[in-house]
């Protein structure tokens, strides 16, 4: 896959706090991730698989994750929003936006969003998981 880069204009007024707060549903937040960045911030959608690879475990993923820039789930959550400003080439690509880090007993997750029918979902990856060729990084442009 190509990488993908790609801007949209946030609304000045939005101030993002999780919609979807896991903390009430008993789990920690380890890594909370950045806001929505002000101004028309870039970002590029990443493969995840280097070269020939056909799969990657959940912990070389992640290490691969914190060396990007990758989103968390403030940006995840404004995208569910604002669904019209995901390229259409994404659907059928899971968005990876590992800048956040939730804990649920013993098991790790991430905030993804994946195509389903006609709209994005907002989900939470168990980090143990394999990840695949059609899961990308979500990460801004340096």
């Amino acid at each position: 896959m190509d990488n993908v880069t790609f801007c949209f204009k946030r609304k000045e007024k939005d101030e993002f706090q999780f919609r979807d707060d896991k903390r009430k549903n008993g789990w920690e937040i380890i890594i909370p991730g950045a806001s929505v960045p002000s101004g028309n911030p870039k970002f590029e959608i990443l493969p995840i698989l280097i070269g020939d690879e056909k799969k990657i475990d959940g912990p070389n993923m992640f290490c691969r994750a914190l060396a990007k820039k990758v989103a968390g789930q403030a940006l995840a959550e404004h995208f569910i929003e604002y669904q019209n400003e995901i390229p259409e080439n994404l659907r059928g690509k899971a968005l990876i936006f590992a800048g956040t880090l939730w804990l649920d007993d013993d098991s790790l997750y991430v905030p993804c969003l994946y195509w389903s029918g006609d709209k994005w979902y907002l989900d939470f990856y168990y980090l143990d998981n394999d990840w695949y060729s059609n899961d990308c990084f979500f990460c801004l442009c340096a």
